[in-house]
């Protein structure tokens, strides 16, 4: 009998052992679940951060990107366009904005005065469309010497108006150089 109660004692002592062994090993798989479930929910917050949060944000900022892209490509396109605007004023400039030829006949007419030219005559032609314009023409004849001939188309020339020297001819006559010249401009609609 007390052999029986020393293994008794030690069996109980070794149950007690397992025991405490197993009350251990369950405290870890307890540990290690509720472990498991944190890495498990850190990753779904993670998952789900990514997928709405930064994938938004990155669609975001790519958008935000292409509008200051655009921003800038408009700024450009603004700048060449008043460049543009800049360089059709100086050349709108160049043409009178007048209704009739009067203003050709006069600037005609001063022209060949100024190089002493004599008018032999002068002849306005028809006005016609010219798309945003309108031209507008004279024919000339003028008798004069060589010199003054020259001087008279560098004074159309060097006109600030656009005057256009379309057909010139001229004959040598016993007293004087006589020229026919067809003279065009445009005006503006």
């Amino acid at each position: 009998r007390g052999l029986l109660r020393a293994e008794t004692f030690r069996l109980s002592q070794e149950c007690n052992k397992m025991d405490m062994k197993f009350d251990a090993a369950k405290e870890n798989l307890l540990k290690n679940k509720i472990m498991a479930i944190g890495v498990g929910m850190a990753l779904i917050a993670v998952w789900y951060l990514y997928g709405s949060v930064y994938k938004g944000t990155v669609v975001a900022i790519r958008e935000v990107n292409g509008q200051i892209e655009n921003e800038q490509q408009g700024g450009e396109i603004a700048k060449e366009v008043a460049g543009l605007q800049t360089v059709v004023a100086k050349y709108r400039s160049y043409f009178v904005k007048g209704k009739d030829e009067s203003w050709l006949v006069d600037k005609v007419s001063r022209a060949a005065n100024e190089a002493g030219l004599t008018i032999v005559s002068l002849n306005p032609r028809p006005l016609s469309d010219a798309g945003a314009f309108i031209y507008v023409g004279l024919s000339l004849s003028a008798s004069g010497t060589y010199h003054q001939l020259g001087d008279f188309i560098g004074r159309l020339e060097n006109s600030r108006e656009f005057i256009r020297i379309e057909k010139l001819s001229f004959k040598k006559s016993e007293q004087a150089l006589k020229a026919d010249v067809q003279i065009a401009s445009y005006f503006i609609r």
